[in-house]
């Protein structure tokens, strides 16, 4: 009798067979490179819940071809203690919550109410100085000439000062609320060479993964991408963080997973520099 494999030694063995090492599968199926070493350990502690750890294990599966072996494997029960579960630091293992109000000794409410009265007492204290410190301007009896100003300065909207001007912040997310849009339709419409215009030579093999989503759109009959839940964030000079939910699903393939896209201001428009997965 031929013992079964488990989904950890199949994802293991089938990776080995196919010349993958971990960082190249993890890059491949879109999934972190702790979450891949967790799968083929069976261990799934850096998952938070079991259907996100689920969603990891297809898609590492699907980028190895054993998708239907995989799902006829799972078995929720074999991951469910395997998920890490997390609580609140201070708080034992039978503790449901924190204490409530009522529970409080009658000495703590005490220090807390002196404590907010020494406070109180503080800031009216601050407020009173302030003001006693504040001295009305003596009157000159003529008003100001506008004519004075700094030596040599230039009067506000000079060409020059809007020529070095850096451009608005929210032209930028404009264009890249755009390109969003315009990136998810040329996915579905399998446009390979338009959406590859849309990626930054500084993203991080960059070849590779144009080259497996080229791969994907020349196999599909069809794909469909949905993005909706979209928020974007300024994280750095002339970058943008896009989050968004992402509903994907083609022939053989589906998933529904929260993403974030970084895009850089390029003299040609906005450009990718990242695109991840969010646990």
């Amino acid at each position: 009798m031929v013992d079964t494999p488990s989904i950890p030694q199949l994802l293991r063995e089938t990776r080995l067979q196919r010349g993958l090492d971990i960082d190249s599968l993890a890059y491949r199926a879109c999934v972190s490179k702790n979450h891949l070493i967790d799968l083929e350990a069976g261990i799934g502690r850096s998952f938070h819940s079991v259907e996100y750890c689920r969603k990891a294990v297809m898609m590492v599966a699907h980028e190895l071809d054993i998708e239907d072996q995989v799902a006829a494997l799972w078995r929720e029960a074999d991951w469910g203690g395997a998920v890490a579960k997390t609580r609140p630091i201070g708080l034992e293992a039978s503790s449901s919550g924190l204490l409530p109000v009522s529970e409080l000794s009658k000495e703590a409410k005490q220090r807390w109410w002196l404590l907010t009265a020494i406070v109180a007492s503080g800031l009216i204290a601050w407020l009173a100085l302030g003001r006693l410190d504040v001295q009305p301007p003596e009157s000159t009896g003529t008003a100001p000439s506008p004519a004075k100003g700094l030596a040599g300065a230039e009067p506000q909207g000079s060409a020059a000062t809007l020529a070095s001007a850096p451009p608005p912040a929210s032209s930028f997310r404009d264009d890249v609320d755009r390109a969003m849009s315009e990136w998810a339709r040329l996915w579905r419409e399998r446009n390979a060479a338009a959406y590859a215009g849309f990626y930054s030579s500084e993203f991080p093999g960059i070849a590779q993964h144009l080259g497996v989503r080229r791969q994907r759109m020349g196999e599909a009959s069809f794909i469909r991408v949905t993005l909706s839940e979209l928020s974007l964030r300024e994280t750095g000079p002339g970058e943008i963080t896009a989050r968004f939910r992402q509903a994907y699903a083609a022939d053989k393939y589906e998933s529904n997973d929260l993403k974030e896209i970084v895009w850089k201001q390029t003299p040609s428009g906005p450009k990718i520099i990242a695109e991840r997965l969010v646990n």
